[in-house]
């Protein structure tokens, strides 16, 4: 039995980069651009895209001369999962059963919800 999903022969599908950033972020401490870089090089749509989305992350530039910055995710949405809001750490552990939900072209210009 998967661990995961708690389905035998099933297995956590890999998340992807935004999922990535928001699994950084979620401890609420402060992470450098370089920790941001190590996951994907234009992590500044990534961050745009968050907050559209309802994440407050804060930023602060740590050093002008070496380019440095620091990102905390301050809060989240709440998710509505069928008919209760679920906190975002019930959100997640329902993500990591059912795995991401389809998505839709991006190349229409919209920005998933």
């Amino acid at each position: 039995m998967d661990a995961a999903c708690g389905d035998a022969g099933h297995k956590a599908l890999p998340m992807n980069k935004t999922q990535r950033v928001v699994a950084l972020l979620s401890d609420r401490r402060w992470h450098t651009n370089s920790e941001l870089n190590e996951i994907l090089f234009r992590y500044g749509e990534t961050i745009r895209r968050l907050r559209v989305r309802g994440y407050v992350i804060h930023v602060e530039e740590v050093n002008r001369e070496t380019g440095l910055w620091r990102y905390r995710m301050v809060s989240v949405p709440p998710v509505a999962v069928g008919r209760q809001v679920r906190t975002r750490e019930q959100a997640l552990a329902i993500y990591a059963q059912i795995g991401p939900r389809p998505r839709e072209p991006e190349a229409q210009g919209r920005l998933l919800p």
